[in-house]
């Protein structure tokens, strides 16, 4: 892990900290130097060999996405985020699931959560990126792959689960 302190850039005497050391999120170096210490909470049931967790999104001053894998097993992604509270985005997002449950759209299965590091854990899922999708129809297909992606917008927006706010677009 990188030194906590900052480096001084001599122009603008702006601080510049290196990855993780992040003074507004202190929870990333603690989950950085030791991610092992934190499997029991964030992937209960998983005992085993884990690979390192890779960096996926890092936006300083507010959190970091890590994608984490275990030998033979499902990728899972760790969210750690200032100011998020670990334990009510769990239960949005199990909340989300069950309404999503047989209609247009997936949504990611948490794992868990660690209080101690304000992170949570959720399976990994895949689907199509629309632009993709429409790229690959006949023009007779754009049609109804539109109607399909309007239909399960209109059901995501309907299930009634309180967006998370946004600290930053």
């Amino acid at each position: 892990p990188a030194s906590a302190a900052p480096i001084l850039e001599p122009l603008s005497g702006a601080r510049i900290y290196l990855f993780p050391a992040d003074p507004h999120v202190a929870e990333l170096a603690r989950f950085v130097a030791g991610p092992q210490s934190h499997a029991g909470r964030l992937l209960p049931g998983n005992a085993g060999e884990l690979s390192p967790p890779q960096l996926a999104r890092f936006r300083p001053g507010l959190g970091a996405t890590f994608r984490w894998q275990g030998q033979g097993r499902d990728t899972v992604y760790v969210k750690i985020q200032k100011g998020a509270d670990a334990a009510q985005a769990v239960n949005a997002l199990q909340t989300l699931r069950a309404a999503a449950a047989g209609h247009h759209f997936a949504v990611p299965d948490a794992t868990g959560f660690d209080p101690g590091i304000n992170a949570y854990a959720m399976r990994e899922v895949r689907g199509e990126i629309y632009r993709d999708t429409l790229a690959q129809a006949a023009p007779a297909e754009v049609a109804a792959r539109t109607r399909h992606l309007l239909s399960a917008l209109e059901e995501f927006h309907a299930c009634g689960v309180k967006p998370e706010q946004r600290l930053s677009s």
